[in-house]
């Protein structure tokens, strides 16, 4: 008797077809979640994938994502300098592009891949952009989509990661009784602290966000691992200085820290040459070990929170990596107020938002389209172009809402198409707050 095959995940895009993504950009590579437009959850299903922030992109041909494979001209460096007018040079030779241009393309070539991956039609595509953007980074990039990102069959929408992350957090924890929280985002190369006001409605604004490189977690692992070199100096071992060897001991030290939020005691692992080849050699490191040499750190990261809160904060929410620092509640309940440390992924909360029941809004262009409930409007494919005389309307615009709403209406201000409370337009707002 044959044995019926389970359904997979090809399966169901085979028969649904249309698929959503969730993208959030970081400086140092980009985190994309999956789902079925459907809703659908298919047990086996890819749903994470990561892209490092670099393109390969023919002067004849399509953007493409990174292979190390392939001798083509390969961009970098162009996550964080969307507003920058000097263009970047590939290498090899090839034509140089600006960096707006160049991470529009990256997002071109992510959605090629993942259909490639998975057998599916993207439908949709939410972008968690950086809340620390300022208005002309975004502009900046929203116009590049539009130019690029040039099939009339994708959605294309924009939302800071701070909102989508308290969106994502929202959906599993009880913060009603919050009104002026501060999320911060910690991730290896920095951190981003971000002041947030909640409306009773369910309303979420960013009201500003800052980066700070010290606060990431390389810090933390990269004093860990010179205390494990200098210990292993002082036992009287030969530490070659080789770019491999340290960096399997800084993979090490990462993986010690993580193990130190569940446990007292642990290792980390140093593969030093000798006569035989190469040795295992074990520094032990306890909680009480990692809280002292993480103290610095931790004192810095409260500082930035203190810096970028609003007056009156009261909570602090904490994702990204910081589900892996020991001892950051203990640190940050100096801050006397409620901590929360989430595991949320801003990727997956994306890729959530961009599902959502659906209602029918228009868009700029005076086309009717279907978008997700509780979402930012969609870019026009193809974009229209704006002039300074309609930058100028709209910011006057702006001024006369602000002043003219009444205090039912505050929920809709900077929302953009959707006006239930939903999803911030990420220019709408900071075209809002720039005003203001």
């Amino acid at each position: 008797m044959q044995v019926p095959r389970p359904v997979t995940w090809r399966d169901e895009c085979e028969v649904c077809m249309n698929i959503v993504l969730g993208l959030h950009l970081r400086s140092d590579g980009v985190d994309v979640a999956t789902a079925l437009a459907s809703g659908l959850q298919p047990g086996d299903a890819p749903t994470q994938f990561s892209f490092p922030v670099a393109l390969h992109w023919p002067a004849d041909g399509r953007p493409q994502c990174f292979d190390h494979s392939r001798l083509l001209p390969t961009y970098r460096g162009f996550a964080d300098r969307l507003d920058d007018p000097v263009p970047i040079a590939p290498s090899p030779a090839g034509p140089s592009r600006r960096g707006d241009e160049l991470l529009a393309g990256l997002v071109s070539a992510i959605i090629d891949e993942v259909e490639r991956l998975t057998g599916g039609a993207v439908l949709r595509t939410l972008i968690a952009h950086p809340s620390h953007w300022r208005l002309a980074q975004v502009s900046a990039f929203h116009d590049a989509l539009g130019a690029v990102c040039t099939s009339p069959e994708r959605q294309i929408m924009l939302a800071p990661d701070l909102e989508v992350a308290m969106r994502s957090v929202a959906a599993t924890n009880d913060l009603s009784d919050l009104r002026n929280p501060v999320v911060v985002d910690l991730r290896p190369d920095a951190g981003s602290v971000g002041a947030v006001s909640t409306s009773a409605v369910g309303g979420i604004t960013v009201e500003h966000a800052h980066r700070f490189p010290g606060i990431g977690t390389n810090v933390l692992d990269s004093g860990l691992q010179r205390y494990v070199l200098e210990h292993l100096t002082a036992q009287g071992y030969d530490l070659p200085r080789h770019p491999a060897v340290l960096s399997r001991v800084l993979v090490s030290c990462t993986q010690a820290r993580s193990a130190l939020t569940w446990t007292g005691f642990t290792s980390v692992c140093a593969q030093l040459p000798d006569s035989t080849g190469l040795t295992a050699r074990r520094v032990p490191i306890t909680r009480d070990g990692f809280d002292e040499l993480a103290r610095p750190h931790l004192a810095s990261l409260v500082d930035a929170i203190r810096a970028a809160a609003a007056p009156g904060f009261d909570a602090v929410i904490f994702l990204g990596e910081a589900a892996n620092i020991p001892g950051l509640a203990t640190a940050a309940g100096q801050l006397r107020v409620p901590v929360l440390v989430s595991d949320e992924v801003v990727a997956e909360g994306a890729a959530a938002m961009a599902v959502g029941p659906t209602h029918t809004a228009a868009v700029p262009d005076d086309t009717v389209v279907t978008i997700p409930d509780d979402q930012p409007a969609p870019i026009p494919n193809p974009l229209p172009t704006r002039r300074i005389g309609d930058q100028a309307l709209m910011l006057v615009c702006g001024v006369a809402a602000i002043f003219f709403v009444t205090p039912a209406a505050w929920g809709a201000v900077g929302i953009g198409i959707d006006t239930s409370g939903g999803a911030l337009s990420s220019i709408a707002s900071a075209a809002a707050r720039a005003v203001g």
